[in-house]
């Protein structure tokens, strides 16, 4: 949409965009991760952090303990990831000017604007997350086939996949001042704000702590609120009542603001001439400022989430600039 007259012009414009999740294993090429023979040929493979899990080298198959091969055990995590992330966009955007003074006995001047402004809703998800750290599973637990302590590679597969929603919005307006002296200098004078924020909020992430309590016989039986020994050496054994106990939902925030006051000024030496032209000359100097966040939340803060830094991260800087 746009209006325009002798002093000046106004354009606006939306959009919104829709598309919908492509799942890896939706296409014969990412169906499976591809791994390789010592002879060349490929294979589909998978994770070593398997369903059921691994222990040593070795995996529980029908009650009999064999050993892990990749190419028949290892956890196609492909299958269960997006390719193609589904997400919903709305953008906007508006552009403008008017002549403040067309003519006078100093010159022109000329009111601007410029803004922009979008909003994207999306989903992410990833395979379900494992016990990648390798747990201690103590010969006490009464589920271990090993008849030993071993260490034990399992996907938690049913907790349905590391899931993420996001929602993410952006702006950035800049307005200001431009004009022309009768003396054929231009200047302008402009002032630029932009700020996103990204709030978001993590499914199907795990407390480490909590896995291995309820791996272990003893420690269950210290800690209150286990809910009991769980059995990652067989498959549909991670109860919901397991999954509330050791999931940690998060929802940490991330954002960025930047700030710039700007004035240049341009323009020549008049009569004095070379014999390319007029000698011309520019200058200018800019106040600018930055920042940028982010923030876990408390659990992740506490450094009870595996994958998930504890740290914050957090930073400032304005400089002055001329030229």
């Amino acid at each position: 949409f746009g209006a325009s007259s002798d002093r000046g012009n106004v354009v606006f414009g939306i959009e919104y965009s829709k598309r919908e999740k492509i799942m890896q294993g939706d296409r014969s090429f990412s169906e499976c991760p591809i791994y390789e023979n010592a002879d060349g040929s490929l294979y589909c493979g998978g994770s070593g952090t398997s369903y059921p899990g691994q222990f040593g080298g070795r995996i529980l198959v029908n009650e009999k303990i064999v050993p892990f091969v990749t190419a028949d055990h290892g956890f196609n995590f492909a299958r269960y990831s997006y390719m193609v992330t589904p997400q919903e966009v709305w953008s906007t955007y508006a552009n403008g000017r008017f002549d403040l003074v067309q003519e006078s006995k100093f010159g022109t001047m000329t009111a601007i604007m410029e803004g922009v402004w979008s909003n994207r809703q999306s989903d992410q998800l990833m395979a379900a997350v494992g016990t990648f750290w390798q747990p201690l599973v103590p010969a006490s637990n009464p589920y271990n086939p090993a008849g030993e302590d071993v260490n034990v590679a399992r996907r938690l597969f049913e907790t349905g996949g590391r899931a993420s929603t996001q929602d993410a919005s952006s702006w950035r307006l800049i307005t200001g001042l431009e004009g022309e002296y009768n003396n054929g200098w231009n200047w302008d004078l402009t002032y630029d704000y932009g700020r996103w924020v990204d709030t978001r909020v993590h499914y199907g992430f795990i407390n480490v702590p909590r896995v291995n309590t309820i791996l272990d016989p003893d420690l269950c039986a210290a800690t209150a609120g286990c809910p009991g020994v769980w059995d990652p050496f067989r498959v549909d054994t991670l109860t919901q009542e397991f999954q509330d106990y050791i999931q940690v939902d998060h929802s940490p925030v991330q954002r960025s603001q930047l700030t710039s006051l700007q004035f240049n000024l341009a323009g020549d030496f008049g009569d004095f001439e070379l014999p390319g032209g007029p000698v011309q000359w520019v200058a200018g100097l800019e106040h600018r400022s930055e920042e940028a966040l982010f923030l876990p939340d408390g659990a992740g803060a506490l450094g009870m989430i595996y994958f998930v830094s504890p740290d914050k991260t957090e930073g400032k800087y304005s400089v002055d600039e001329f030229y």
